[in-house]
């Protein structure tokens, strides 16, 4: 795991290393004051009271002035509120106490390129990188000022080294997108506009030190041991660790076994781990005790087609549909199912319904492209596409199936027009600079 000191992290989303700098003052109550300021001007930053957080920033540098980490963050908030000339102030005062900090000159060079000193905001970026050669915000924000500049091949090999250092920052994917798109490289552009769509940020994934503390919280929660305690138990451990998830499931089916959600969530593990007819038992019994549970009737049909059973396979995925029509995995499965059989017109309906209902679910969208492209002869399919982004102009699902659609129909220009519509609509990334906040 990562030591605490070693972390940072973004102003946009893009995760760094947080470092945690407490005030270095030699008297312990100025050092303490100071160290309140800083943490609540960090609390307001996140809550965007930057007024609030400006004060705060100020008030520590007032007890402390040698500050560092206070004076970057009063010249970051101050930069997000336009007042630039005090931002560089600020900065430039953090580079004198500490001249071999790189994110202190990622954060000058975002005040320079705004304050329209390009020239100067590349070399503080060459400086960051300098200093940290894995600096990918630094790379990115030079290239954003290349950009600037019109210097765009040498945005594009910015970004490009960016990338080869992060590789899943959406942002930088987008920047990248965007400037190949000005620069006339369509298709490079509409791969970037899909790898930026397909990593837009998600929930935090799970660590097993985290499963194991819910678990215990959890445990020691409740009283009662009862059949929903280990179904939840269940929860906690699966996808992290699956076999304490089995054994809690099991016990929960144990003290009631016609408990659907038991049944299925065993069924899957049981899947995972290759135990086939287990799993279609399990299954099998959640549709007995709920005849309309969607996702079990998609799972089973999923699981016997790929035993070659593809009749009831293809049955079972229908009725999965037909129980609950806005559950994106069962208009997946289907479409897998039609989409093995050749019925790629078909298959493509089912994967542009997952889509409607998440936008960013990438497998759908790498599966509606697959069927597009495997059934280039149909202009039906093709036209309800582009029919639905007719309809929908501001559904981000149409949008993503307009530029597949154009994609497919060799159209790289219109498809990257409607791939950019679709980030802006649905939020979570933006293009440009990124800055970088030092938190305690």
């Amino acid at each position: 795991m990562k030591k605490p000191e070693d972390e940072l992290e973004n102003l946009e989303g893009m995760l760094r290393e947080i470092k945690i700098e407490p005030s270095e003052a030699s008297d312990p109550d100025i050092k303490k004051k100071a160290n309140e300021h800083f943490e609540k001007g960090v609390a307001c930053y996140r809550r965007k009271s930057l007024e609030e957080a400006v004060a705060e920033f100020r008030q520590a540098i007032g007890f402390d002035s040698d500050y560092v980490a206070a004076r970057n963050n009063l010249g970051v908030v101050l930069y997000e509120r336009g007042e630039l000339e005090e931002a560089e102030t600020q900065l430039r005062a953090a580079i004198s106490l500490r001249d071999n900090d790189a994110d202190l000159y990622v954060n000058l060079g975002n005040v320079l390129s705004d304050r329209g000193r390009l020239g100067e905001a590349i070399e503080s970026y060459a400086t960051a990188t300098g200093i940290d050669p894995k600096n990918a915000v630094a790379f990115n924000n030079k290239g954003v000022t290349y950009i600037k500049a019109r210097q765009l091949d040498l945005a594009v090999k910015t970004f490009r080294k960016a990338l080869e250092i992060n590789s899943e920052n959406p942002t930088i994917h987008l920047n990248l997108a965007n400037v190949l798109r000005e620069n006339g490289d369509n298709a490079g552009s509409i791969l970037e506009y899909q790898k930026a769509m397909e990593l837009i940020p998600g929930g935090d994934e799970e660590t097993r030190e985290g499963v194991e503390e819910k678990a215990r919280q959890w445990t020691e929660s409740r009283k009662d041991k009862d059949f929903y305690f280990y179904f939840h138990l269940g929860i906690i451990y699966h996808g992290v660790i699956n076999d304490k998830a089995i054994e809690a499931y099991r016990e929960s089916i144990r003290l009631n076994p016609n408990y659907s959600h038991s049944r299925f969530d065993l069924g899957i593990l049981l899947s995972v781990k290759g135990d086939k007819e287990g799993a279609e038992k399990e299954f099998r019994e959640a549709i007995r005790i709920d005849p309309n549970y969607s996702r079990a009737h998609s799972s089973l049909g999923r699981l016997l087609w790929k035993q070659g059973k593809h009749d009831e396979g293809l049955k079972e995925c229908r009725k999965a549909v037909e129980c609950k029509p806005n559950e994106k995995y069962s208009h997946v499965f289907l479409g897998d199912c039609l989409y093995d059989n050749g019925d790629f017109e078909g298959a493509a309906v089912q994967f542009k319904e997952a889509l409607r209902i998440d936008h960013h679910y990438r497998y759908a969208i790498m599966r509606l492209r697959s069927a597009l492209y495997k059934d280039l002869g149909t202009k039906k399919g093709l036209s309800a596409l582009k029919d639905e982004a007719e309809k929908n102009p501001d559904k981000v699902y149409a949008q993503v199936c307009l530029a597949i659609a154009l994609t497919t129909e060799g159209n790289t220009a219109g498809a990257g027009d409607a791939y950019r519509k679709a980030i802006e609509l649905g939020g979570g990334i933006k293009g440009g600079k990124l800055t970088v906040l030092k938190e305690k």
